[in-house]
């Protein structure tokens, strides 16, 4: 799938923060929040449904492949509110990396990454890009989000996905992506889900 079109299925991170934290942490879900819940299903399925053409009945599973992932970051996110209370923000994320690092560590080794990396300038640029990435979208991202969760919630915390989409769409077209009315409208339909949650959210803490 696109950049643009993972950028914007990945607004779906709050949504999925609230659906885990009622089905598995008993958080409570108010009504207007299980209406943006089903509108945010509903452009879901237009995304997922709609082909690149606008076609009707094209099952993009990749595109499912992007959902299950804000389903394991909203999954994360009360993971750290409720299962790792006593741990510092340093802590948990030191944590996390822990886990993924055996992982990345054989992927890098056996795909040859780092001796094709060096080999050439333009490898050498990539490698710069991939470090860059790794330290202001992983690691700092990491620290911020698992210190929002710790001042606010879960669900306050994923609300900065808002911001996901537009970036990813202005990347997207930037690079010449083609995205289709389908997508648009699937993600305004997004869009407006998290806004009905994060409205109940505010509504409520005030």
């Amino acid at each position: 799938i696109s950049s643009s079109l993972n950028g914007i299925l990945s607004a779906l991170t709050p949504l999925m923060t609230l659906l885990i934290g009622g089905l598995f942490y008993r958080q409570a879900i108010k009504k207007r929040q299980s209406y943006g819940l089903l509108i945010g299903l509903l452009g879901t399925c237009i995304l997922v449904l709609f082909s690149p053409r606008n076609d009707l009945g094209w099952v993009n599973a990749f595109a499912l492949l992007a959902v299950l992932a804000t389903f394991f970051t909203g999954l994360a996110g009360n993971m750290i509110r409720f299962n790792l209370k006593g741990l510092s923000v340093v802590q948990i994320s030191s944590l996390a990396f822990l886990i993924v690092m055996p992982f990345a560590a054989f992927y890098t080794w056996h795909s040859g990454m780092i001796p094709k990396g060096i080999s050439s300038v333009e490898g050498q640029t990539a490698l710069g890009y991939t470090f860059a990435l790794a330290l202001f979208a992983n690691v700092v991202g990491i620290l911020i989000f698992a210190k929002i969760i710790e001042l606010s919630s879960p669900v306050i915390a994923s609300l900065v996905t808002y911001l996901v989409p537009i970036n990813a769409l202005f990347w997207g077209i930037w690079d010449g992506e083609e995205i289709n009315m389908a997508q648009l409208f699937g993600m305004g339909i997004i869009i407006l889900s998290i806004w009905i949650v994060g409205k109940e959210l505010t509504t409520s803490s005030s």
